[in-house]
């Protein structure tokens, strides 16, 4: 029998997990995919090495050419969009969570802080007017209290709270890039 995940299993990342985007480019250049269905992807053209290109995924948002059977990156930008993948498309988002199971690297990257995510939806970044934050039935903790559930349905999937839209961008970059070491001979350069 499983042991039910602890908080401690959706942790916030300390400052030397990850190289800063800066020391990134010293690998051969990658080409990462997002999929075509992303609607704000994450902008790397800053990074050195590195090309994007759009892609359709059957699963996720990014991931590399050559790992997109290795690697899988869900982005969710926002606790409103969280919200509304764990109540309303629940079913949808679940059988997501279940086609990561193939997958060697499955991860969600929360591109906000767990701060944000208890304050929602009458945090002033939320960016839901007034007069609808009172018709929202989904509050942060029940929202949180849901995360739990899913994570636990689904114990191969690693959650990241990245704290902030540029943390998250950081996050999947060296998510990516750490894919890229651990499985060298399968990665396709950008040439």
């Amino acid at each position: 029998m499983q042991r039910p995940p602890s908080l401690f299993q959706i942790r916030k990342p300390r400052p030397n997990d990850f190289e800063s985007v800066e020391d990134m480019s010293k690998d051969n250049e990658l080409c990462i995919l997002i999929d075509t269905r992303e609607q704000m992807p994450f902008d790397f053209t800053p990074c050195k090495g590195l090309t994007c290109k759009q892609a359709t995924l059957p699963t996720g948002d990014y991931s590399l050419r050559g790992l997109t059977s290795t690697i899988t990156i869900e982005r969710k930008g926002s606790p409103a969009e969280l919200a509304g993948n764990l109540f309303r498309g629940r079913a949808r988002f679940e059988r997501e969570l279940m086609r990561m199971k193939s997958f060697a690297e499955p991860h969600v990257v929360l591109a906000f802080s767990f701060d944000d995510l208890c304050k929602y939806p009458d945090d002033e970044k939320s960016g839901i007017p007034w007069g609808l934050r009172g018709k929202i039935k989904a509050r942060g903790p029940a929202v949180f209290k849901r995360l739990l559930e899913v994570q636990s349905a689904h114990p191969w999937v690693r959650w990241w709270f990245a704290g902030c839209h540029k943390q998250g961008r950081n996050i999947t970059l060296a998510l990516l890039k750490s894919a890229a070491r651990k499985y060298p001979d399968e990665v396709e350069s950008a040439g």
